[in-house]
């Protein structure tokens, strides 16, 4: 089978700034992979990461540069002889996962032997701000089942307390992107368990 190839950038504004303990940004620039066997459309795409080498440029370059060899792929089996683990090779995989999927009239579940979920929580980001900021972010999806936190190291206890407030049934997630030491960790747990 002969496969069309397309990977095209793509950016969405984000309602409000979104911050890690790394940085913060206000748009998500994406890289769109689409793949066609002619009838049949797969779609795929990845945001680049400088903290692993990446750029929107890089990747495409990447994709490019082997845009050849896409052509006679089918099986998501031959990137890893093409690709290195990374962006480019996750846009494309997604496009051929789904590509697969809908020329057999399946889910990308079943092809890959998954179990059919019936239901999925995932779950609603915070971003960094202060804590009366992040208590207005949980209130607006209030209750949600599943809420990862954005945190650095200052005023973590005082963040928690205003979004557990807002949001009491919620399970809560600690995601610090690597911004705190084992001390603070360690510090800290007594208080957030």
């Amino acid at each position: 089978m002969s496969l069309s190839f397309k990977a095209f950038t793509e950016s969405f504004p984000l309602a409000r700034e979104f911050r890690i303990s790394r940085g913060a940004k206000t748009q998500a620039d994406v890289i769109t992979v689409l793949v066609s066997d002619g009838h049949y459309y797969g779609w795929g795409e990845s945001v680049p990461h400088a903290r692993y080498n990446e750029s929107i440029e890089s990747v495409l370059a990447q994709l490019e540069e082997k845009k050849g060899a896409f052509a006679n792929v089918c099986d998501t089996e031959d990137l890893l002889t093409l690709l290195p683990a990374g962006s480019a090779r996750n846009a494309l995989d997604a496009a051929l996962w789904d590509l697969k999927a809908k020329i057999k009239g399946k889910s990308v579940a079943s092809l890959a032997n998954l179990h059919t979920v019936q239901r999925c929580y995932t779950a609603q980001t915070l971003s960094i701000d202060t804590p009366e900021g992040m208590k207005n972010q949980a209130l607006e999806i209030k209750n949600a089942p599943l809420i990862k936190i954005k945190l650095d190291e200052h005023q973590v206890l005082e963040r928690l307390a205003a979004i557990h407030e807002a949001s009491p049934q919620s399970r809560l997630i600690v995601d610090a992107n690597e911004g705190w030491q084992v001390a603070m960790l360690n510090e800290l747990l007594p208080d957030m368990a």
